[in-house]
C-alpha cells in the first residue's frame, strides 16, 4: 500500500516544528517540546514563537527556493516509496515506522542542517551590540552590588562571575574595575546628587538631624541628615554629608562644618528645627 501523503508544509515555522508520532494534527516545538494543535495553518505556532522564542522570530521565512527543493524531495519519496501494512501494535511496525520517518528527506524539523540554522540565528542575534540605554540600565543595576551588597569592585575580574554575567547576557560587555572606579561610579553619584538637589529645591522647610563619633581607630565624623515631607505628604530622609573631622570638635568649629554644609544644599533659609545629642558642643555649634 502506498504510503499517504500528509499536507505539505512549506513556511518556514516548521524549521522550529515537528509532527508528533501517530497525529496530524500535533506539533512539537524542536526547542521546548511544547506541543500544540494546528489544522490548516501555522498560525498558532507561529504565535507560539513569538511569545516563547521571540530571538527567532525573525528568521522564520524560509527563501523560496529552498521551499521548492523540499517540496520536490517530498514529491519525489512519496512516488517512489511503497510500505507493507503491518499491525500497529507490534515491534516491527514500531521499527518501521522509526525507519521511514528517518528517510524522509522533506521533513525540515528532522533536517541537522535546519537545527543548526537555529542555533547560528540565536546565536548570532544573542551576541548583538547592546545600545546605549540598554547598556546602562544594566551598568546601573551591577553598581547595586557594590552599593547595597558592599561587595568589592575585584568581583568584576572573578572568573566565575564573568562566566556566570555572559550566560544571562553574552551581548553585555562587563566592565572592569578602573571603568567602574572612573567612569560608571562617579556618573552614578552626580545623577543621584543633581536628583536630590532638584528635590530639595522644591520642599518649603526641613529637619536636620546631626551626630558627631570617633571611630575605633580615633577617626573623627561629622554626619548630617535631612528629613521633609514630599508632594504626597511622605516622609523623606536624606544623608546630605558624612565626612571626616579631623578637627577639634568646638562649637565653632563645628558650626562652621554644618555651615558649609547647608550651604552646598541650597537650605538655608528652610531649617525649622535642628535636632543633635546632649553633648554641648555640638549642642552650641547648632546654635551657631
Amino acid at each position: 500500500m502506498a504510503l499517504r501523503k500528509p499536507s505539505i508544509k512549506i513556511s518556514g515555522v516548521w524549521n522550529f516544528f515537528s509532527i508528533k508520532s501517530n497525529s496530524e494534527r500535533i506539533a512539537v516545538c524542536n526547542m521546548c517540546n511544547t506541543e500544540l494543535s494546528f489544522k490548516s495553518t501555522s498560525f498558532n505556532l507561529k504565535k507560539h514563537i513569538e511569545r516563547k522564542h521571540p530571538l527567532v522570530n525573525l528568521r522564520l521565512n524560509e527563501p523560496q527556493d529552498n521551499q521548492t527543493k523540499l517540496r520536490k524531495n517530498y514529491d519525489t519519496f512519496t512516488n517512489e516509496q511503497e510500505v507493507a501494512p503491518v499491525p500497529s501494535t507490534s515491534a516491527s511496525s514500531i521499527q518501521t515506522s522509526e525507519s521511514i520517518e528517518s528517510n524522509i528527506p522533506c521533513l525540515p524539523t528532522k533536517s541537522t542542517v535546519a537545527r543548526s540554522k537555529v542555533q547560528s540565528t540565536v546565536k548570532t542575534f544573542l551576541r548583538r551590540k547592546l545600545d546605549t540605554t540598554a547598556n546602562k540600565k544594566i551598568n546601573d543595576t551591577l553598581m547595586l552590588l557594590f552599593i547595597h551588597d558592599y561587595q568589592p569592585f575585584t568581583v568584576v575580574e572573578d572568573y566565575g562571575f564573568k562566566k556566570f554575567v555572559g550566560a544571562l547576557n553574552p551581548s553585555y560587555q562587563l566592565p572592569s574595575r578602573k571603568t567602574i572606579t572612573n567612569s560608571i561610579l562617579p556618573a552614578l553619584y552626580d545623577e543621584a546628587y543633581n536628583a536630590m538637589t532638584r528635590e530639595l529645591s522644591e520642599v518649603q522647610s526641613v529637619t536636620l538631624t546631626t551626630d558627631c563619633w570617633t571611630s575605633r581607630n580615633g577617626e573623627n565624623f561629622l554626619a548630617v541628615t535631612v528629613h521633609f515631607l514630599n508632594a504626597d505628604f511622605e516622609l523623606q530622609s536624606r544623608v546630605l554629608d558624612c565626612t571626616s573631622c579631623n578637627i577639634q570638635h568646638t562649637s565653632k568649629n563645628l558650626a562652621e562644618e554644618l555651615r558649609k554644609i547647608i550651604q552646598e544644599w541650597g537650605i538655608e533659609n528652610k531649617i525649622i528645627m535642628f535636632i543633635s545629642d546632649n553633648a554641648a558642643n555640638i549642642k552650641k555649634g547648632c546654635k551657631r
